[in-house]
Formats: structure tokens, sequence, C-alpha cells
């Protein structure tokens, strides 16, 4: 398991909030043709997800 934290340092939130978006988007497109196990359970500006 892998856990990744991501900035917006120096762009408004709406711009973050695209950019989230498209990271998610194209992460799961690219690495799920390599990796079929690859799941991103969230990826949002506005919610942290956390398994206890």
């Amino acid at each position: 398991m892998l856990q990744v934290f991501v900035t917006g340092k120096g762009i408004s939130k709406e711009e973050f909030k695209q950019k989230v978006y498209l990271l998610r988007k194209y992460s799961s497109y690219c690495f799920q043709k390599s990796f079929s196990r690859f799941y991103i359970c969230s990826l949002s500006t506005d919610i942290i997800v956390y398994k206890v």
C-alpha cells in the first residue's frame, strides 16, 4: 500500500481541484494497464479517507 499527499502550493483552490481531478483520472487510466490491482480510493481536496 502506498500513501501520497499532494499539495497545491502557489495555485488557486479551484485550479488545484481541477488538477487533482485530472491527476486521478490520468493515473487510474495509465496504471490500470500495467497493474491490475491498482486503485485510488480517494483523491480529494476536501476529504481524507483512512482505514482503521
